[in-house]
């Protein structure tokens, strides 16, 4: 193999690889686009669409959290009345 040939084989593989390149680099943009166009989806579903949090999974998340403590409120009452109404009906029966 003389110089003239090793040159062309190094020629191809150069053309080759800077294809590979190319193509490589074309595919890491194509999802480097797809990238942000899912994290800006991700975005407005967490925290609302334009700027409106109304339908936003943080203020779905803090309802849900208020409704909690709500019924917690109301369970802990209802076993206060329930208690108290049970102690003061025993009470009424021993003393009187």
């Amino acid at each position: 193999m003389d110089d003239t040939e090793r040159l062309a084989v190094i020629g191809r593989k150069v053309d080759r690889t800077c294809l590979l390149i190319e193509t490589l680099t074309e595919k890491v943009e194509e999802r480097t686009v797809a990238s942000d166009q899912w994290r800006t989806r991700v975005e407005s579903t967490v925290w609302g669409l334009n700027g409106s949090a109304a339908n936003s999974l943080v203020v779905r998340l803090d309802r849900l959290e208020q409704t909690n403590a709500r019924q917690t409120w109301i369970i802990r009452v209802a076993t206060a009345v329930i208690v108290t109404g049970f102690v003061g009906g025993l009470w009424s029966l021993i003393a009187g």
